[in-house]
């Protein structure tokens, strides 16, 4: 810890926001950004004319959202700790897994990007500029395909760890799934 403060700061930043739990308010960043990337990314090489239109709000988009993914990660670790013991464990390491997973395939979507973007220029000095193409839309497109399946699993399961116990009339599990009602 930093003798500024400062860790103590960022600590309290990644736990809440306006008073609520920040990791709820991180997540949809990059549920939503990291997708768009892709299908920005998807634009560009299904139609290469509109690559000049669409480079820089994809890669606006893709930085947001991997800032994004580091973000939640962060958050979501710290609101690990703190539902501890209150929460279904192997639904909660479930998600936890899956975020870290969301958050790695991210950064590395934003890896090929940054690669795919501004790769060429160094290439082209380097007179192999035939082969780059190819073998970089192919990793863009798988890169960006992993990085949006696992943001779709990290969401999915983290609803399933918060909504596990509620039913669709609103009632709480109580732990009983034998179908009969008692009264304890």
């Amino acid at each position: 810890m930093h003798g500024d403060g400062s860790s103590a700061r960022y600590v309290a930043i990644m736990e809440t926001v306006f008073d609520l739990p920040s990791h709820p308010l991180f997540v949809h960043v990059p549920v939503v950004l990291v997708p768009l990337a892709f299908v920005g990314v998807v634009g560009m090489v299904v139609r290469p004319r509109w690559w000049d239109r669409l480079i820089w709000p994809t890669f606006v988009v893709a930085v947001l959202g991997t800032v994004g993914a580091v973000l939640a990660a962060g958050s979501g670790e710290e609101l690990e700790e703190a539902v501890e013991g209150r929460a279904v464990r192997a639904l909660v390491h479930d998600h936890a897994e899956a975020g870290e997973l969301a958050r790695t395939a991210s950064l590395l979507f934003f890896v090929v990007l940054v690669a795919t973007f501004f790769g060429p220029r160094v290439v082209t000095r380097l007179r192999s500029a035939r082969w780059w193409r190819p073998i970089m839309m192919v990793a863009v497109l798988v890169s960006g395909g992993v990085a949006s399946w696992s943001m779709f699993d990290a969401g999915h399961s983290g609803a399933k760890s918060v909504w596990n116990d509620v039913h669709d009339d609103g009632d709480h599990d109580d732990g009983d799934h034998d179908g009969e009602d008692h009264d304890d």
